[in-house]
C-alpha cells in the first residue's frame, strides 16, 4: 500500500502494467497486480475484468499502438492468454461521448468492447481442475457440500445456496 493506494480496500488495490507486446499476435501486453492488503505482498496470477477494459483506453491516452489498440489483441502474461479490446477514437484520442448509459452512473458514454476469446484454463490450465465439472468438499460443521471448480479468467469455486441453509437470491 504506497501511501494509501487502494485505500486498503483489496478490491481497490490493483496495478496494471502496461507495455509492448512480447507475442505477435498482441499490439499491447497488460501484466494485472493484486496488492495485498494485509501484507507486503504483490499478485501476479489471474486478471480482472474492470481493470483489463482500461487498456485499450490507456493505450490511445498515451499514444500507445495507435490505431491497433483501439481494436487489437491485448496479450495478458499472468495468464497467457489473450484478450480483444476495442475503444472508440475520435482523431486517434478516446471518444468521451457515446450512447452507453451504466445502472447508478450518472450521463452516458462511449462503450469499450472487451472480450475473452479462450478464457478457459487461464490459471490452471483446464476449465474443470480437477477434472470434475461437480463434486463433494467437506466443510466442517456443514458434512459435505456440492462444489464446481471452475478455471475461467480467473479460478472460482461454486458452491450451491440450499447446501448452507440458503435460498441464493437474499438480500
Amino acid at each position: 500500500q504506497l501511501d494509501g493506494m487502494g485505500g486498503g480496500i483489496t478490491s481497490l488495490s490493483k496495478v496494471a502494467v502496461i507495455g509492448p507486446p512480447t507475442r505477435p499476435d498482441a499490439d499491447l501486453d497488460y501484466t494485472f497486480a493484486q496488492v495485498d492488503v494485509t501484507a507486503p505482498v504483490v499478485g501476479y496470477r489471474g486478471n480482472c475484468g474492470n481493470i483489463s477494459s482500461a487498456v485499450g483506453p490507456y493505450a490511445l491516452w498515451a499514444v500507445l499502438s495507435v490505431p491497433k489498440a483501439r481494436s487489437g489483441g491485448i496479450s495478458n502474461p499472468n495468464t497467457g492468454k489473450l484478450l480483444r479490446g476495442r475503444s472508440p477514437a475520435e482523431e486517434e484520442h478516446l471518444a468521451r461521448h457515446g450512447p452507453l448509459a451504466l445502472d447508478g452512473v450518472a450521463g452516458t458514454a462511449a462503450s469499450i468492447e472487451l472480450a475473452f476469446p479462450d478464457p478457459g484454463g487461464a490459471a490452471t490450465g483446464r476449465v474443470f481442475p480437477t477434472g470434475l465439472r461437480q463434486e463433494r468438499l467437506p466443510v466442517p460443521g456443514r458434512g459435505t457440500v456440492r462444489a464446481s471448480m471452475v478455471d475461467i479468467c480467473n479460478p472460482l469455486l461454486i458452491l450451491a445456496a440450499e447446501d448452507f441453509g440458503l435460498a441464493g437470491d437474499e438480500a
